[in-house]
């Protein structure tokens, strides 16, 4: 499987559709023994492993009438199949211990890498198809991503599995041209948000929808919480959260200012940060309604089970950094599509709280939502900053408006925290803010209430 990797380029995995290779859960297929036929192409290579010169004949016959069969049976229209898609078959096949026809690949529009969704079928069970993500691998960046998807899959978590390849402490760099996660991914649904969107109309099971997303995230932050040890010996830095790069990499940029000009907000942001408690966690950092994905069984939709991907911004942080993220993508999304969406953040974090103390077991970890006030609010005036401005939005209507929702709610935090007692940490956020903002016409009511 190796060596089949280290032969598949990204570039040959083109986009199209392969349908002519369902052909392959005939009887004549399923004569071919795939194990073996991996064994004849090692033998080819030079590998130690030797078979009887007649049983490999007769194998590479079965192949070849295999191959003649599809070739003679495509559909016009249809893409012969380029060899990097047949390698890639091998591939699953062998991961999969069965045969895997590729139906179809596709194009997915991901601004931070390429990747390309492959659907497939498997012999042994050919009414359902399945798919993995194949994207553009670094030697440097996709070992960290296999290595992380690897832990976090071992821990029980629903999420990608790394396919064909399994992480090794004494790597250090990725070898391949590409990387392919399954797991969640195989039989992965809508978006989230497209699964919020079809049930606009029971605003409750919307809710629901939220409370089991609460669960999950108590799970890994527990789970992975009590793993650190093994993100350490695979050499993973779980550094602590970056809050002036996320206001530099959000904020300032989606204000298209100087650097510079934010520096003062940042003080003013980590001065408020360090009023929390010290409890601290392993947190995903990046768990909006794009990195969470349902699960289909069948054509159904499971509107209770997710996964969640892309763990790149991992970091040790507060708890509430992850529930603050996920609950401000997601009530936008809800009151986008569902007026009548009235439910509360404090509603949510019952669900996360239960979870957590039910599954923290004999760990030294507790999760008081009483207790924990200062943190929730800190960090929902930290993540009303991060989402008031988006670097990558350019409808000037959209950015107005997701100003405005922002900039309220960040308000109210600060009023909050004022009547905790911090008004000076508080005072000195409005400061900034009123300094940064002032040629937002759109914003001055709110800002000078």
């Amino acid at each position: 499987m190796e060596y089949l990797l280290d032969k598949i380029r990204f570039e040959g995995i083109e986009s199209g559709d392969y349908e002519q290779k369902l052909q392959v859960c005939t009887p004549q297929f399923k004569s071919f023994n795939y194990r073996e036929s991996c064994g004849i192409k090692k033998s080819l290579i030079g590998t130690k492993r030797t078979l009887d010169t007649t049983y490999m004949s007769h194998a590479v016959k079965i192949k070849a009438n295999v191959r003649s069969i599809l070739e003679s049976e495509q559909t016009p229209g249809q893409k012969s199949k380029p060899l990097d898609i047949e390698r890639l078959e091998e591939v699953l096949s062998s991961s999969y211990n069965v045969n895997v026809a590729i139906a179809s690949v596709n194009d997915i529009p991901v601004t931070r890498k390429k990747v390309r969704e492959v659907y497939f079928i498997r012999d042994d069970d050919p009414e359902k198809l399945y798919k993995v993500w194949v994207f553009k691998a670094d030697p440097v960046a996709t070992l960290k991503e296999l290595t992380v998807y690897h832990i976090i899959y071992k821990q029980g978590i629903p999420t990608g599995k790394p396919i064909g390849y399994k992480p090794s402490e004494s790597d250090t760099t990725y070898p391949y041209d590409i990387a392919i996660l399954g797991g969640i991914v195989e039989n992965a649904g809508d978006s989230y948000n497209g699964v919020l969107r079809n049930m606009r109309m029971l605003p409750d099971k919307i809710f629901q929808t939220a409370k089991d997303i609460a669960e999950i995230i108590a799970d890994y932050h527990i789970k992975l919480t009590h793993a650190k040890g093994e993100f350490a010996r695979y050499g993973i830095d779980l550094h602590e959260a970056d809050t002036g790069r996320e206001i530099r990499e959000r904020f300032i940029a989606g204000l298209g200012i100087e650097e510079k000009l934010g520096h003062s907000l940042i003080d003013a942001c980590i001065g408020l940060q360090s009023t929390q408690s010290g409890l601290n966690v392993v947190s995903h950092e990046d768990i909006n309604e794009k990195n969470i994905v349902s699960v289909k069984s069948g054509d159904a939709i499971l509107y209770r089970k997710f996964g969640v991907i892309d763990w790149a911004s991992i970091a040790i942080n507060n708890p509430f950094s992850d529930l603050r993220d996920f609950w401000i993508h997601h009530k936008r999304q809800a009151l986008n599509i569902c007026s009548e969406y009235d439910f509360s953040f404090e509603e949510f974090v019952e669900s996360y709280a239960e979870r957590f103390q039910k599954e923290k077991g004999k760990h030294k970890m507790d999760f008081d939502k009483n207790k924990l006030r200062t943190d929730s609010l800190v960090q929902s005036v930290l993540w009303n900053i991060y989402e008031m401005y988006d670097p990558v939005r350019d409808n000037p209507e959209d950015i107005k408006d997701k100003a405005v929702i922002h900039c309220q709610a960040l308000w109210d935090d600060l009023m909050q925290i004022e009547a905790f007692g911090n008004k000076a940490h508080a005072g000195r956020i409005k400061k900034e803010l009123k300094i940064l903002l002032k040629d937002k016409p759109y914003l001055h009511s709110v800002l000078n209430s």
